[in-house]
């Protein structure tokens, strides 16, 4: 819920801390529902917490953290670009340019891999890939880097999905290209859980926007899957499943 005094976004577990993509994505529905108060006072913690033309620490609070994480980051920019939009404000934009930048230079790695953050780089999280984000970085900023992005993230994509189901995991890893754990991982397996649950959206996204191509493919891979009920997939917490009870119930798909 929001906290209109502190200007932050909580998550259901706790009221002392609060997370830069919580932040993001508030900005994302209040540029959307037209709330540019609500807007300002979410972009004010962004930018008092690390993130004055760069990505906002990943925690603050009573469990605070430093760096930033990338899908927060990508979201934000986005966020800013459409707000510029919504409320016909040049300043929003060059700060969407600013943070593209930002981005660019530090949650893109020399390969053109897509970091989870600006501090570390210990795999790919595939839900953090926003194909459709980057063709609009590109056409913001006029950095043709974006297209070079968009391209290697693609393949990093559709490498992590796994070949009998086409789901992928929280956490890929960047050689294997296998479901990995890391320190970041929600859950403590290395399935289909939270993080991963949002990529089918990121891809559907970018085929809504522009016609993406990987990411139609994605997405038609992993569609039949996605079909099978929730009471057969779902794993005794209700929050995911892992892959082995993924591939057992496989084989009822049409």
């Amino acid at each position: 819920w929001y906290d209109a005094s502190q200007g932050w976004v909580l998550a259901p577990e706790g009221t002392c801390s609060t997370v830069s993509e919580a932040i993001a994505y508030g900005m994302l529905i209040t540029v959307y529902m037209d709330e540019e108060d609500v807007f300002k006072k979410l972009y004010n913690t962004w930018k008092t917490n690390g993130g004055n033309g760069a990505g906002m620490n990943w925690r603050i609070g009573c469990e605070g953290g430093t760096g930033s994480a990338t899908d927060a980051d990508e979201d934000a920019a986005l966020a800013l670009v459409m707000a510029s939009k919504q409320w016909n404000n040049t300043s929003y934009l060059s700060d969407a340019k600013t943070l593209i930048g930002w981005i660019a230079q530090n949650d893109i790695d020399g390969n053109n891999s897509l970091k989870p953050g600006n501090q570390w780089s210990a795999a790919l999280n595939p839900s953090y890939v926003m194909l459709g984000h980057y063709y609009l970085f590109e056409k913001v900023t006029g950095d043709s880097k974006w297209s070079t992005i968009r391209q290697k993230a693609a393949k990093d994509l559709l490498a992590c999905q796994d070949a009998t189901t086409g789901l992928v995991g929280d956490w890929c890893d960047w050689s294997s290209h296998k479901p990995v754990l890391t320190n970041a991982a929600v859950s403590n397996d290395i399935g289909y859980y939270d993080d991963a649950s949002r990529t089918p959206w990121r891809t559907a996204w970018a085929y809504y926007w522009y016609g993406d191509a990987d990411s139609k493919k994605f997405n038609e891979t992993i569609a039949n899957i996605l079909k099978l009920s929730g009471e057969a997939l779902a794993g005794e917490d209700g929050t995911g499943f892992g892959p082995d009870r993924i591939r057992a119930v496989a084989g009822q798909v049409k």
